[in-house]
């Protein structure tokens, strides 16, 4: 086998890891969607705080797919150098500082929208948002717990 073979299982790992975390990542919004609209109900909105909140998360999207598409494309390109009859550390390098200048976009932009959106709600509102969120943490932590305890007792009688 050739150094080239082995870049070449790299790159491919590299690539899917990418459609993976993408993939994910669409099924994590819709889940976080569902979420947000869970807490937001009963905060006793105004309707200028929904239109707020809508265009902040709007704008929070359009960077976010941006962010994505770029990101997408600087690992095709990794994916390309490491592929490649002979990869160049430089080049992979200044790939690796692209990717993670991208990746430190994506956690700016979040953390953007959080503070607009603290910025839209009363304290009690946010006060509110807290409760729920506690409360939903409980919930799953209560559901792992409950899938943990299955396992040894399934095991145990031999299934």
């Amino acid at each position: 086998m050739r150094l080239r073979d082995g870049f070449k299982g790299v790159g491919a790992a590299v690539l899917i890891l990418a459609f993976t975390g993408m993939a994910v990542a669409a099924e994590k919004a819709t889940a976080i969607e569902s979420v947000k609209s869970d807490i937001e109900d009963g905060l006793g909105l105004t309707a200028a705080q929904k239109e707020r909140i809508t265009a902040v998360r709007e704008e929070y999207k359009a960077k976010q797919l941006e962010f994505k598409r770029a990101l997408s494309l600087k690992n095709e390109a990794l994916r390309q150098e490491l592929d490649s009859d002979a990869p160049v550390r430089a080049n992979v390098d200044a790939i690796v500082a692209q990717i993670k200048d991208i990746q430190g976009q994506i956690t700016d932009n979040h953390v953007d929208v959080v503070l607009k959106l603290r910025a839209v709600y009363t304290a009690e509102q946010i006060r509110r948002i807290k409760q729920r969120l506690e409360q939903q943490r409980k919930a799953v932590a209560g559901k792992k717990q409950v899938k943990r305890s299955k396992k040894p007792a399934e095991a145990a009688a031999g299934k």
